[in-house]
């Protein structure tokens, strides 16, 4: 109720993720199903103008299925979730479905599981989605990634008719939650976030998917951040913007987010160099 208000309020869409990561595919079908319905049944969710719609169907996004980390979800368990928001469900449930794949779902590689089964279930989201946060770490690496996963990704989607929504992020930080280095994924103060932007539009891509807005476990969080380190609890261990060396305003990743935005329609040209300045 509070997103639906504020997208409203400030002219901003939204649509609604499910999280299969630590869930069987029983309960998770049925959870998804469940909440889905009250959603559409109860709040009338996918009749708020600011709700995301793709050719008139309301778009979902379901994160995690195939992804090496989380085996209790079956091949078929993930086809079943797919076919009834796609085609089984009753009408009024039926969306367009982003899937949160692997990075190398193509190859059933590294993160992703292999088979038959699997490789049918990541061709059958309408919009794939690959996880990347953590698979690179560096501009040199996200060059790779780019010529390795992103550019063949976007000839298998187009031919399957799906479309292609890569994730980038601003670095990563895992110091909190598992006991990582404070910055083991540096920002280099924009310069990594804006690299991958650069990348992913200049191989073909025509969405993005940031991450993350407010996740501060794995240290990606986009919105507003400490400048410095010493506006930081004296006993936290989290990223402040000064970390590389740079003078920084706090709401600095929040306006490169808005660059990439403009970017994407065409508002900016599309440069290697990060468009804006800190000032």
């Amino acid at each position: 109720n509070n997103v639906r208000a504020s997208a409203e309020t400030h002219g901003r869409i939204y649509y609604i993720e499910y999280d299969a990561s630590g869930q069987d595919g029983v309960t998770l079908f049925n959870a998804i199903k469940k909440d889905w319905a009250y959603l559409v049944d109860n709040l009338k969710v996918p009749s708020d103008p600011q709700y995301l719609h793709d050719n008139g169907r309301p778009v979902i996004q379901i994160f995690g299925m195939g992804l090496s980390d989380y085996p209790q979800i079956s091949a078929d368990q993930a086809q079943q979730i797919i076919d009834w928001f796609k085609s089984d469900a009753p009408d009024q449930y039926r969306a367009t479905i982003i899937g949160g794949e692997p990075s190398y779902w193509r190859t059933g590689t590294r993160d992703a599981f292999a088979g038959a089964a699997w490789a049918k279930v990541y061709r059958s989201f309408d919009v794939v989605s690959p996880w990347s946060v953590g698979r690179y770490a560096n501009n040199a690496e996200t060059d790779q990634y780019r010529g390795e996963v992103i550019a063949p990704d976007l000839i298998e989607t187009a031919k399957h008719q799906q479309r292609y929504l890569p994730v980038i992020f601003p670095g990563f930080s895992w110091i909190n939650l598992n006991h990582g280095p404070l910055n083991e994924i540096p920002r280099q103060c924009g310069k990594f976030y804006w690299h991958q932007v650069y990348n992913a539009l200049h191989a073909g891509s025509k969405m993005i998917f940031v991450a993350m807005f407010d996740e501060m476990d794995e240290g990606t969080a986009m919105f507003k951040l400490a400048p410095t380190k010493q506006q930081t609890p004296e006993d936290a261990n989290l990223v402040s913007l000064d970390i590389d060396g740079c003078a920084l305003p706090s709401d600095w990743y929040l306006r490169l987010g808005g660059a990439t935005g403009l970017t994407l329609r065409g508002a900016l040209n599309l440069s290697a160099n990060i468009p804006i300045k800190p000032n």
